[in-house]
C-alpha cells in the first residue's frame, strides 16, 4: 500500500511537477476532508484509488493549491453526458468500462481506471481487445483530458485502431446533445466562453495525462511498486 508521501512523490514524478507543489495540493485536499486521513509513521493513512484520483484532479483542474478542494469537487462530480461508440457496438472497447453505471461521475471513472490498473484487470481488458482486433495495429492508449474553467472532461480510449470517447460536462445533457459529436472539445470550449457561469476568469485551459500516469499510480496504490 502507498502512504501519502508515496502518492505525492509518484504524482509529482509522473506529471513532472515539483514535489513541494504536489505536497501543497495534497495538504489542501486533506484539510478539506477529501482524502483519507491518518497519523505519521506506522499509523500513516494508506492511499486508495479514490485518493489518487482526487489528487490527480486537484492538480489538473486548479492553477492554485488554495482552490484545489473546490475545483476537485466541481470536476469530480460532473456526470457522463455522452458516449461515442462505433456503429453496432453495444459494449465498451474495454470491458472494465461496462461495469460503470450510466449515472457515474468523472471521479468514479478515474477511480475505476486507477483501481483496475493496480489490480491488473485493465491490462487484461486491453489484451483481450487487442487479440480480437483484425489487422496489424496492436497499439493502445488512454487519454484523460480536463478542461476549464467550466468543469468538463473526456476519456479517450484507443485500442488496435479503434476509438471510443466518454465525455463528462457540467453542461446540461439536453444542451450537450445539440452539439455535433464530431466537433469534439471545440464545441464545449465555445459553449463555455459564451455562457455565464460561477467560475471566475475567462482563461480557458486544457490539460491531459495518459495511461502512463494511470498505470504507474494505480500500481503504486495497489502496492505493486515502490516509490
Amino acid at each position: 500500500m502507498a502512504s501519502p508521501g508515496d502518492l505525492v512523490a509518484a504524482v509529482a514524478a509522473v506529471l513532472g511537477y515539483p514535489l513541494v507543489t504536489i505536497s501543497t495540493y495534497y495538504r489542501h485536499l486533506r484539510e478539506a476532508g477529501l482524502v483519507t486521513k491518518g497519523g505519521r509513521g506506522p499509523s500513516a493513512a494508506q492511499m486508495s484509488p479514490r485518493d489518487a484520483a482526487l489528487l490527480l484532479l486537484a492538480v489538473a483542474a486548479s492553477d492554485e493549491a488554495k482552490t484545489a478542494a473546490e475545483r476537485t469537487l466541481a470536476m469530480g462530480l460532473i456526470p457522463l453526458v455522452y458516449r461515442s461508440r462505433e456503429r453496432g457496438q453495444e459494449t465498451s472497447l474495454l470491458s472494465v468500462f461496462d461495469d460503470l453505471p450510466a449515472s457515474h461521475t468523472f471521479a468514479d471513472a478515474l477511480t475505476m481506471l486507477l483501481d483496475c490498473a493496480g489490480q491488473g484487470s485493465l491490462q487484461s481488458a486491453i489484451n483481450a481487445t487487442l487479440s480480437s482486433t483484425d489487422g496489424s495495429v496492436k497499439v493502445w492508449n488512454i487519454r484523460v483530458t480536463i478542461l476549464g474553467p467550466l468543469p468538463q472532461a473526456r476519456i479517450d480510449i484507443f485500442v488496435g485502431g479503434r476509438h471510443e470517447t466518454l465525455s463528462y460536462s457540467s453542461i446540461p445533457s439536453e444542451l450537450f446533445s445539440e452539439f455535433d459529436p464530431g466537433e469534439g472539445l471545440d464545441a464545449l470550449k465555445n459553449w463555455s466562453s459564451e455562457t455565464e457561469h460561477s467560475f471566475p476568469g475567462d482563461m480557458s485551459f486544457t490539460r491531459e495525462f495518459t495511461s502512463r500516469a494511470i498505470l504507474r499510480i494505480g500500481a503504486l496504490v495497489a502496492g505493486k511498486v515502490k516509490q
